[in-house]
């Protein structure tokens, strides 16, 4: 790549040029010819080798074969085409070429008229040739004059002087080299395609041409001229040798003065290959006589030829800007005019002119390629790695294909349009789940020039000569050029499946009627390609018999193998586009679940044409090994659970579902799907599939069997997706834990109910609520969620409770081994959920929900085992020790960290926990025998403290009434101790011990008076008002023996019997006969309080 830079009144002209593809890597040796050389004598490299010559349009080739450059570039044209445009404010000459957009891209190609028109056969180009004459013709004044003339190429004179040249350049390459004749093709053509098309290569068969005739140009390059780039092909041939590595050679008649047009062509050919220098070799009558070296810098100022490159500059951007602005339709053939000695150029629309006269747009010639040429632009797009960025361009050079196409001739081009427009919708490398998160892209400038003619004529368009060559003078029209709105690939993903059905329907339809119109020929047997392999009529046992059900479009001819692909493939995309559609219909028409079932039958439909047997159904056996390849088990796998999340949907708004269902209409895409299935005769029907739920037991029943199925069906992957199945995991659990609280909570209201056979029912409801919760559990342990396995367990605790609540004897005397069995599951439960969560920080919410159930079973099993010791089954040892464990870690618990909320709840459990292990050891210590597990004064100690202890939490949380219980049941262990004493003092010291526990309920007495406004006992509790009449009794029944038993001492302390017996005198003040007595208890306490504080400080 080199660049040039050349002066233009104070500014430089920027060119530079990259080369593509290029024969030969190397230029060929100059071999200087002696003076008086004869150049009209053949040389013996003359006439070896045949020209190449493309039949048709040379720039559609040169297009097809560096696609990428398509969209890149603004112009794709002959070398010798470019020039003419640029040499245009210089030269008299008629200019015709024929003008074709693509994207941004222009492309340029001679147009001849007396080749094509006037010459032509009465059938070819007729509406043109007539507008021609008419329009045009007859406005040059020299009709007769011009019909006669031929043009100068054709001329004897023309032919003379491109042979001698011809013979000149072959005189000049050194005869070691032109006796190589092989050819190196250098071609640095990137054309990356990292996509693989499941197609293919529709256009294969156009593609296939020999090297030896593509391409037609020795060179092909793009050529940068200050912001405008082309690629264009050129032929002219560069010599190098010695310290001129790089020289174009031109051959000058000695006796002829150079014009401009000769040095403006020399200049721009050498710039467009990147030549530094041109080497002229004068002659006279074929007789070479000098060679002179010119720097193409300096062929702008030849004496005879001088121009100005800013001009050339100026031409370049306005004549551009002019086709750019006025050529806009893509896929229309423009015609590019101006006559001989001509002032105007002119642009006219032929494709509209075409219509206007309804004519038949077939008989364009250009019509075919163009749209050949929009197809392959279009592929090259959506198989590269970015073509997202270009998804509207790609679906508007498409659509124009196929409105320009003869699908009749070209019916695989056709379908293969089809499909890839289907695509761009509903692109096959996209995973269904992932379509929220997929938005459309921004796309690159040059895919939104899609712009409309001005108002105005819309046949034709002129510029002036004089215009071209006046700096921006174009320009500022292209800038009132009013664009379209780029096509777009739809709002929504909904839009963009039913976009991409409609279109993969289509494409099914017209293969159907090809195969129906498809008949053999008897008179022309199908030939053999060269090179080609003959497919054979070969079948495995395994494979399904689509033959059988397919008709005559899946026959194995060779010309329907690609039928047979694109019809499997178009098969795929509407089965895809109705599971997105009802991924869709779930995110936003939830409230309709029969609208996304709808959209699954269809699928399952598709399914079972594609894939014979089709989608697993609930409840028959699996195929070991599925026939579908890991995408389409990926969607089936997709399919299934989301008909499980429609199923579970419908659970979770039960009351809102619509029983029976709602009908829903079916779309005429729909219906024309269907009718192509129709025809294939096959077994299943849409009722086979997906139906609609009666009962909520049938919704979670479907829904369980469709997320099992899903989840099977990764099995047939040897790498599954680890999200997808942790996603199918977690649901099918969430199922089964719904399975299990559904059969649970039927269980619990059969065993509320009652009746002569509700036991059967509840272990039958039981059994099967435990087999779906057992199944969860394992789900969440294989993909180990731990917070979703710690809720089951919880759950299947919940169960065994349920199960010991009607395990339990009706008259109970102790409890049953059946209950204790229960709880005991349930406790294990408990644990494992405990231990599956860890630790606290991890889940507190569900943390401290498992303490509350946790503790809650502890202490009803404690309590069960307390109350209801079973002794026939246990020792009293084995009990009393299963209690005391379960009662500390009861405590234990409800000690730990725990919401506020939960705080007071398991502060009183605590509480309840230490009074019953306090009452246990009182129990132990009054019935002890000397057999028991502890004993003696140890046993009291810890019962005073689990009393003391009990006895805090309870005034802390404000129990008064289990306060007064609490110290009423305390003062027993001291009144079962004064019996067994004989001393007078040791007796005196327990009943002070007594008497300190009635008094210090002082507080709780208080609170209860006065929480009683109306000052009635009879509002009290119950048990309150026992325990406080027990306590008045009970008071002056201590004082009274300690009065007694001070004066009875052998040495009698006066000032304790008085104390006491004042203190006795005090407490005779409440007596429970009185309306108020609670009250004057109240008084009492806090009295006799009061004096014990004063009498212990003297």
């Amino acid at each position: 790549m080199q660049h040039s830079e050349y002066e233009n009144e104070g500014k430089r002209i920027k060119s530079f040029a990259v080369d593509l593809h290029s024969t030969v890597s190397v230029p060929a040796r100059l071999s200087l010819l002696q003076s008086n050389t004869d150049l009209n004598t053949p040389p013996p490299n003359w006439l070896l080798s045949q020209p190449k010559k493309i039949v048709g349009p040379a720039v559609f080739h040169m297009a097809s074969s560096f696609l990428d450059s398509m969209g890149e570039v603004d112009v794709v044209s002959d070398a010798e085409n470019i020039k003419k445009l640029l040499k245009i404010p210089y030269s008299k000459g008629a200019v015709s070429m024929m003008v074709h957009r693509v994207g941004n891209t222009l492309l340029l190609d001679e147009f001849d008229i007396h080749t094509h028109l006037l010459r032509a056969a009465e059938n070819e180009w007729g509406w043109l040739k007539k507008f021609y004459l008419e329009h045009i013709f007859a406005s040059c004044h020299a009709k007769q004059k011009a019909s006669e003339k031929k043009p100068s190429r054709h001329s004897r004179d023309y032919l003379q002087q491109q042979n001698l040249i011809s013979k000149f350049l072959c005189h000049s390459i050194a005869l070691n080299e032109s006796q190589n004749t092989e050819t190196q093709v250098h071609d640095r053509n990137h054309q990356v395609q990292p996509i693989s098309d499941p197609l293919g290569d529709p256009a294969q068969e156009e593609n296939n041409v020999h090297d030896d005739t593509l391409p037609q140009f020795s060179k092909n390059i793009i050529w940068t001229f200050e912001d405008l780039r082309m690629l264009i092909g050129t032929d002219m041939p560069i010599f190098g040798g010695g310290t001129h590595p790089c020289l174009s050679l031109r051959l000058r008649d000695m006796s002829k003065p150079i014009n401009v047009l000769t040095g403006l062509d020399y200049w721009l050919d050498n710039l467009m290959c990147n030549v530094p220098e041109v080497v002229m070799c004068y002659h006279l009558g074929g007789l070479v006589q000098k060679y002179e070296l010119i720097k193409t810098d300096d062929l702008p100022r030849l004496p005879g030829s001088q121009f100005k490159p800013g001009i050339i500059k100026d031409v370049a951007q306005n004549i551009l800007s002019f086709l750019k602005s006025k050529a806009t339709k893509a896929g229309h053939t423009y015609w590019l005019f101006k006559a001989k000695d001509d002032d105007i150029v002119k642009l006219y629309d032929l494709t509209s002119l075409c219509n206007d006269l309804n004519e038949d747009i077939n008989q364009n010639p250009f019509t075919t390629p163009v749209a050949m040429l929009l197809f392959k632009v279009a592929r090259n797009l959506k198989m590269s790695s970015d073509w997202k960025r270009h998804q509207g361009t790609v679906l508007a050079l498409l659509k124009n294909c196929l409105s320009l196409l003869d699908a009749t001739k070209y019916p695989q081009i056709a379908t293969a349009a089809l499909y890839y427009i289907s695509d761009v919708y509903l692109p096959t490398s996209l995973k269904v789940p992932e379509t929220e998160e997929n938005q459309e892209e921004v796309e690159e400038e040059w895919a939104d020039e899609w712009e409309e003619n001005p108002s105005g004529d819309h046949f034709s368009a002129s510029v002036d000569v004089a215009a071209l060559s006046t700096p921006q003078q174009v320009r500022a029209e292209e800038e009132n050029v009013r664009r379209n709105a780029r096509p777009t690939v739809g709002d929504n993903w909904e839009q963009r499946c039913t976009f991409a059905l409609q279109h993969a329907v289509e494409a099914l339809e017209f293969l159907s009627d090809q195969g129906k119109s498809a008949k053999p020929s008897e008179e022309e047997p199908s030939l053999a390609s060269p090179l080609k392999p003959i497919p054979m009529p070969y079948q495995t046992l395994k494979q399904p018999a689509l033959d059988a059900v397919s008709g005559p479009l899946m026959s194995k001819e060779p010309q329907n193998e690609w039928k047979q692909q694109y019809w499997r493939l178009l098969m795929e995309k509407c089965r895809m586009a109705h599971v997105t559609l009802a991924e869709e219909a779930r995110k936003n028409c939830l409230t309709e679940p029969e609208k996304i079932l709808s959209h699954l039958r269809m699928a399952a439909l598709l399914w079972a044409h594609l894939d014979p047997p089709g989608l697993p159904l609930p409840g028959l056996p699996q195929p070991c090994v599925p026939r579908n390849s890991t995408s389409s088990v990926s969607l089936q796998s997709h399919a299934l659970g989301l008909a499980g999340d429609v199923y579970f949907s419908m659970v979770q708004h039960w009351n809102e579902v619509a029983n029976p269902p709602q009908s829903v209409e079916r779309s005429s895409v729909d219906e024309r799907l269907l009718r192509l299935l129709k025809n294939l005769q096959l077994e299943n029907t849409l009722e086979d599939y997906f139906q609609y739920p009666m009962s909520l037991h049938e919704a979670l029943q479907f829904s369980l069997e469709h997320y099992r199925l899903a989840l099977a069906s990764f099995g047939a992957l040897e790498s599954g997706s680890a999200s997808d199945v942790f996603s199918f995991a977690k649901r099918l659990g969430n199922v089964c834990n719904e399975m299990g609280v559904f059969f649970m909570s039927k269980a619990s209201a059969v065993m509320e109910e009652g009746g002569a056979d509700w036991k059967r029912k509840f272990v039958e409801l039981y059994q099967v609520s435990q087999q779906h919760l057992e199944e969860g559990r394992s789900v969440f342990r294989t993909i180990k969620d731990n917070v979703n396995l710690a809720l089951l367990s919880c759950n299947l605790a919940k169960l065994h409770r349920l199960q010991a609540r009607a395990l339990a004897p009706a008259e109970k005397k102790e409890a049953s081994l059946a209950e204790w069995r229960c709880y005991s599951k349930a406790l294990q439960c408990y644990k494992q959920a405990m231990d599956a969560l860890e630790r606290r920080e991890l889940n507190t919410g569900i943390w401290d929900a498992i303490v509350w159930d946790y503790t809650t079973v502890l202490f009803t099993l404690a309590s069960l085992l307390q109350d209801f010791a079973p002794l026939s089954i246990k020792s009293r040892e084995e009990v009393e020790a299963e209690i005391i464990q379960l009662l500390e870690n009861c405590i234990s618990l409800s000690e730990s960290e725990t919401a506020d909320s939960r705080l007071p709840l398991l502060q009183y459990r605590a509480a309840t926990c230490h009074y019953r292990l306090a009452s246990l050891h009182h129990d132990t210590y009054r019935n002890g025998d000397g057999e028991s597990i502890i004993n003696g004064r140890n046993v009291r100690m810890i019962a005073e403290q689990h009393y003391s202890n009990a006895n805090t939490i309870f005034n802390q949380l404000e129990h008064w009434d289990e306060v007064i219980r609490l110290q009423l049941e305390k003062a027993g262990i001291y009144e079962f101790q004064f019996k067994r004493l004989t001393g007078v003092v040791s007796k005196i010291r327990i009943l002070q011990s007594i008497l300190n526990c009635y008094l210090s309920t002082k507080g709780a007495l208080s609170a209860l008076v006065d929480s009683n406004s109306c000052g009635d006992p009879t509002s009290l509790e119950p048990k309150t008002l026992e325990c406080m009449t027990l306590m008045c009794s009970r008071i002056q029944s201590t004082l009274l023996q300690l009065t007694k038993l001070s004066k009875s001492a052998k040495k009698p302390n006066n000032a304790d019997a008085e104390n006491f017996r004042n203190m006795y005198s005090i407490s005779l003040k409440c007596n429970t006969k009185q309306p108020d007595w609670h009250i004057q208890l109240a008084r009492t306490v806090a009295e006799l309080s009061e004096f014990q504080v004063s009498v212990d400080k003297f």
